[in-house]
Formats: C-alpha cells, structure tokens, sequence
C-alpha cells in the first residue's frame, strides 16, 4: 500500500510538471505569436501609409506640373489609383496659390502641401548685354560687372600702354625678414587678392586688393628658427607649401580664410626641398644636395603623402612644368648645367624622353619662364640669359644667349604683357641691383628695354607678375625687406571691372580697361585696350595682357536676348487683364498711386515727387516720363519679386514707345532680389534710325533694370542703375552700372501662359 501510494504521489508531481511546463511554453508562444502579430500589423501600417503618402504625391506632382504649365487646373483634384484615393484642393492666396492633396489608404492618411507664386524667372548674367549694336562708353562712363555684346565695345578713353615696357613704382610693404639674405620667396592667392611673403621663421600676408597700396594684414609663424633660407613657397587652391634648405620637411598650410592661414599637416621628405612647382594635383620637389626630385600626392592636401622619386644626376635645382612636360634642372659640378625632360601621362610616374646635354649652358640657373614655344632661363654663372626653343619639347635646344656678364647676377624672372620682368641682384656692386624690362617683340631674340635700379631695398630676390602688376621681394640684410608693386599695365581706356565679350565674325574691342580679378577679354580684334587678366582673340594691336595670351582663338557665339519678345506679350497680356485706365490722358501722378497689373492707354508721367507703388505689371501704350525726384516702389504685396513698367505703343515703335528717366528719380524694391524694370518695346535704332529707347541720367538711382531688347538705352550725367540690357548701348558722362549678384535668378510677377514658381513643398499633418 505505501509503494502503491508513493507511485500515484510521484504520478501526480509528474503531471503537474508537464501541465506546468505546458502553461509557460504556451504563454511564451503565445507571447511570441502576439509580437509577431504586432510586428506584422506594424509593417503593413508601415506599408499602407507609404502607400498613402505615395497616392498623395502622385496627384499633387500632376496638379503642380499642370498650374506650372497653365494647363487646367480644377478646385478640386481626385486620383483613384489600385484601390487607393487622393484628392487635392488649390486655394487662391495672396501672389498664388496653395496646394494641398491628401492620400487615403484604408483611413491611413498623408498630406502634402506647396505654396505657388505667379511669375516666371529670368537670369541676367552680365552688368550690360547688348545685341548687334554694340556697346559704346563715352567720357569717363564706367561698368562694374561683366559685359556680352554681339557686336563692337567701344571706349572713348586713350589708353597708355608704355608702362608694361618701363614699369614705375607704384606701391610698397615692409616684411619681415630676420635672415641674412632677406625675404625669400611669395605666391599669391587663387585669386591674386593676396600675397604670401616668406622670410626667417614667419610668413606674411599681404593685401593687394588695391596694388598700389599693398598692405601687411597678417603674419604666422612657421617651424623653423631664424636664419633658415627658406626656398619654396607655392600656393595651389585654398593652400599653401613650404619647403626649406635647413628643413627635410613640407609644411602644409590652409588658406581658406587667406588671413587666418592653419597648419594641416608636416610631411617628411627626406631631404631639403627647393623651387617646388604643383601640376594635376602632384607637388614637384628637388632635394638640394642630392640625386632626387620628390612627387607628393596633394589631391587631398591634408593627407598629402609622397608617392614617387625621380632620380636623376646631381644637384636638382629647380622644377617646371608645360603642358604636358615637366623639365627638372640640374647644377652638376658649379659650373654647368643641364636639363632633364619627363612626359606626365602619369603624373605619379613621369616618364623620361629626353636631356640637354651637361655643358650646353653655364649652371646655377633658376627657375625659367615659358612663353609659347621658348623657355628663358637665367643663369647666375654666365650673368646672362639662355633662349630655349621647344618646338621639340623632348630636347630643349639653345637657340639665343646673352653675352657673359649681361645681366649681373640675375636672380628671378617672370613675363607678361609680352615683355620679360628680371630681378638682378649684383653681389659685387651693389649699387646696381635692378629691375630689367626685356622685349619678347621677337621671341627667339630678346632685347632689354628699360632698367629700373632697386638697390636702396636691398635687391630683388623674387619677381613675380600678376593682375597686371610687376612685384618685387627685395632681400635685406636686415630686420626687414620691401615687397614692391611696380605698375606694368597700362592705363587710361574706359574701365570695365569683369570680363570683356564682343561675340561673333566681327567681335572687336577698343579702348577699353578690362579691370580687376575678372578682365578677361574676348573677342576676334583687340585694339589698343588693357587686359588684366588673359585675352582671347585673333587680332590684337596696341595692347597690353597682364595674363595669357591665347592667339587664333575661335569666336565667342553670340547670345540671345533673355527675355523673348513672346514674354512681353505675355506680360502685356496679364496687365490689361488686370483693367484699362483710358482717363486722365495723358495720365500724370503727382502724389502716391497704387498700379498693377493695369494696362494705360496712352503716356504716363510720374513727376514732382509723386510715388507710383508698383503690385503687377503696368503696360502703357505710349511713353513713359519719369522725372523731378518721383520714386517707383514695389509694393509689400509682391515682395521678393521683380515687376515691369513697358512702354509699348504697337502701332508706333519707332518715335514713341520710349522711356526718359531722368533729375534724380528713386527706384526701390521690396523684399530680396526685388527690382523695378523699365521696358521699351522701341525699335528705332535697330531699324537705322537715330531715336532711343530709354534715356536714363541725372543721377537716377536705385534697384533699377533697364530693357530694350530692339532700342539704344542711353546712360548719362551720373546715372546709376544695376543692369543694361539692349539692342544698343551708349554710356556717358560718369554714368556706372554696377551689376548684383542677385540678378541671376529674379522672379517677375507674371510670365507666359499664367505659369507659376514652387515656393515650399512639404508633408503636413
């Protein structure tokens, strides 16, 4: 009986593990299966409200497509699409319209939702664009921006182009320089707007916005100690090299901020470098003293790393690179010299293909300039210069020398503006340290036409041309060395700050100063002009290039206008829709008038301080005066955008349709890039006859465009506006145009077939 029961006790026990077990394997099954579930209904929630969203934006992509377009579009919008529903309302709001559209996916619902505003955008990308009439400036008329003309620009102005061949000190810094040779070595900017000055242990930063007053802003110091004979400095983007003889060593520097420079990083190259030069994202250095020249990688200059060795004979002393080439030279015993030839298909792996033989040319040279196809190299031996033809690049071949002791110890070179710019920094009578000006007239022969003596600042130990401007780095033996700037360029002409554009068979440009950063000039003849910056052409007499020079280049193509004559019918089109006042007429404001889009049916005169506020466009069928101090506003109610007055009269577009602005009249905007435009619709100049279009002077002034797409816009006494586009153009009297850089992306009130612009797109809730 006792083993009976102790059989049914443990019985018992084991039934009740298992109906135990049993309970907590189904509650964690079903624990499972309820995350599961939650998990699957969360993905399919997921699903169909992506779903929604994507219904949602299907219909709101074709209804703004469609209002862009001025396609028709209903109140109210409805889109079925695989059992699934969107619907899109589009409310009237003050300049648009909203739109918004709603996905609906078994009740999941998404919505989206876009402002628009009525109006087109035009870009002007030039300060003054002009079609075949050309452009003329007259007096000491002026323009700040870029200029494009299908036909002839044209100054009135005499330009002097003798400076470039005896060029006068136009400004001066004091560096410092704690070294016994002085200040060493500079490169400037990307830009040119700044100039890095190398001397003991330090480096400044010099300003030559204006480069008669270059002017010391800033100064770091480097790794070394004083007295190191620094060699390299060399720029490249937003950053700076720096090698030196009592350093193994490349210092890299950032120059984003140019007067705030950072150390990124210190590479060590296993040797002193010397003259380094960058070419396709490598940086070329000759280890002084050796049998090598280093290729760092500096494609990202803060993890620059050296990549290669070109080994070649004793002594590299300086690198340079043209075109595809790249030419190291060689001081082999003292006394001689040679030059060593690679092709950079890799840029990491030059290729040998040739050398000038040792004994060819007295050594110790420095770094040569490249002019075409001939390299001029100074040798510190010979006292003189070496002439090297490259018509076979492989094998530079003398073809012209100085005689010994020509040039006394010259120290650097440079060119521009077809003349040779050489420091000479005699050691033996230094009373007789100089500036040397070479014709290159002919080429293979130059010849010396001017010497500037410089020997009161110690002596040149750096020349370098740039912006049209001869700059000189005098070594003193002292705390301090003068950086020069010595007025190569010439002068006088019209000034246009930016580049220069005469397109076509027949693009020429005379008289004109191409000034600043940016003056470049194009065109199939250049005459007697200044170009600061490089000049494209096929002609070109009496005038002088701070930059390249490119000869037999093709033709600019010429450009349309930008704003077609179909849009200004459009615009027309929405101003009469918005009503025709016929009464007063002609119609005169003398006091404070709202207008737009309204259309006039005859002249309008805004005068004697009366203020028109501008909502829309105004079309007014006949001329427009503007006069006696009045002012035209864009109203708060188109804020950040651009409206039009047009002067228009269709059945008389040759002595009327016209526009006189003139005796100190205001034109503002409202809001970013907002501007009042004048337009004329005038075709009597391009039709031969001698009537203008729009006539602005007296010192008008403001957020001002002026267009005459057929017409002459003439610009006198004063005058200021922002930009000047038209048929011809005819500048005068101290008259400017300075172009904003907001006028290339401007949204008019209106534009063809009642398009519109996004403003936002977003989801909502």
């Amino acid at each position: 009986m006792k083993l009976k029961s102790r059989n049914l006790q443990s019985g018992q026990v084991m039934i009740a593990s298992v109906i135990f077990f049993l309970g907590i394997g189904l509650a964690i099954l079903t624990g499972v299966s309820q995350t599961t579930l939650r998990d699957l209904q969360g993905s399919q929630n997921v699903v169909k409200s992506r779903e929604s969203y994507a219904v949602a934006e299907a219909l709101h992509e074709d209804v703004l497509y469609r209002l862009q377009n001025g396609m028709n579009v209903s109140a109210t919008e409805n889109l079925t699409l695989n059992g699934y529903t969107a619907s899109t309302t589009v409310t009237d709001v003050s300049g648009g319209k909203q739109v918004t559209s709603t996905g609906d996916r078994d009740s999941y619902i998404k919505k989206v939702s876009s402002m628009v505003t009525t109006g087109m955008g035009v870009s002007f990308n030039y300060g003054v664009q002009a079609g075949e009439g050309g452009i003329e400036l007259q007096n000491s008329s002026s323009i700040l921006g870029n200029v494009y003309s299908n036909g002839p620009v044209t100054g009135s102005a005499a330009v002097n182009n003798s400076n470039a061949a005896s060029p006068g000190l136009s400004g001066s810094a004091t560096v410092s320089s704690a070294s016994a040779g002085g200040a060493a070595s500079f490169d400037f900017s990307a830009d040119g707007r700044y100039a890095y000055v190398l001397s003991s242990n330090s480096f400044q930063i010099v300003d030559l916005n204006n480069p008669t007053t270059p002017t010391v802003v800033g100064s770091v110091t480097t790794n070394y100690g004083s007295n190191p004979y620094h060699n390299t400095l060399v720029t490249s983007g937003n950053y700076l090299y720096i090698t030196s003889l009592n350093s193994s060593n490349l210092d890299i520097y950032n120059i984003t901020s140019p007067t705030s420079p950072t150390l990124v990083m210190q590479l060590a190259l296993g040797g002193s470098g010397k003259n380094g030069r960058i070419a396709n994202g490598y940086l070329y250095i000759p280890l002084f003293n050796s049998t090598v020249t280093k290729i760092v990688n500096i494609s990202n200059p803060t993890q620059a790393a050296v990549v290669g060795t070109i080994s070649t004979v004793a002594n590299p002393v300086w690198v340079t690179i043209n075109g595809n080439y790249l030419y190291i030279g060689h001081d082999l015993n003292g006394n001689y010299g040679s030059i060593y030839s690679y092709t950079l298909g890799n840029p990491a792996s030059p290729t040998y293909v040739g050398v000038m033989p040792a004994g060819t040319m007295y050594s110790r040279t420095y770094t040569p300039y490249i002019a075409g196809q001939y390299m001029y190299v100074m040798s510190y031996i010979l006292s003189g210069m070496y002439v090297l033809s490259l018509s076979n690049p492989a094998v530079p071949t003398v073809v012209y020398a100085t005689a010994a002791n020509s040039i006394l110890e010259p120290q650097s070179i440079d060119g521009g503006a077809g003349y040779l710019y050489v420091g000479v920094f005699n050691t033996h009578n230094t009373s007789q340290r100089s500036l040397d000006v070479w014709s290159l007239a002919n080429p293979a022969l130059p010849v010396k036409v001017s010497t500037t003596n410089i020997s009161s600042n110690g002596g040149p130990n750096t020349v370098k041309v740039k912006n049209g401007a001869v700059f000189v780095l005098n070594g003193a033996n002292n705390a301090s060395s003068a950086f020069q700037s010595y007025g190569a360029m010439g002068s006088g002409g019209n000034t246009i700050t930016g580049t220069v554009v005469s397109a076509g068979s027949t693009g020429s440009v005379t008289r004109i100063n191409a000034a600043g950063t940016a003056g470049s000039m194009y065109a199939k003849t250049i005459t007697d002009s200044v170009v600061t910056k490089d000049a494209y052409y096929q002609t070109i007499t009496g005038s002088s290039v701070g930059g390249v020079s490119y000869p037999g280049s093709a033709n600019q193509a010429t450009s349309s206008m930008p704003i077609s004559e179909a849009t200004i019918d459009q615009w027309e089109t929405d101003a009469a829709a918005g009503g025709v006042l016929t009464t007063p007429c002609p119609y005169k404001i003398t006091s404070t008038v709202t207008l737009g889009p309204v259309k006039i049916n005859c002249d309008l005169e805004l005068s004697n301080n009366g203020i028109l506020n501008l909502s829309g466009m105004v079309w007014v069928k006949g001329n427009v005066f503007i006069k006696n101090s009045a002012t035209i506003n864009i109203s708060p109610s188109i804020s950040g955008r651009t409206a039009a007055v047009i002067a228009d009269n269709p059945t008389n577009r040759t002595s009327s349709s016209k526009v006189e602005l003139t005796n100190t009249s205001t034109f503002l905007g409202s809001g970013n890039n907002s501007y009042v435009m004048v337009v004329s619709r005038n075709k009597s100049a391009s039709l031969g006859g001698g009537e203008f279009a729009i006539k602005v002077g007296n010192s008008i002034s403001g957020k001002l465009l002026v267009y005459a797409p057929s017409g002459m816009i003439e610009i006198e006494n004063s005058a200021s506006l922002k930009e000047a586009t038209g048929w011809k153009l005819r500048l005068k009297n101290s008259a400017s145009v300075t172009y904003e850089s907001g006028l290339a992306n401007l949204l008019f009130t209106s534009g063809p077939s009642g398009g519109y612009q996004i403003d936002s797109w977003q989801e909502v809730q």
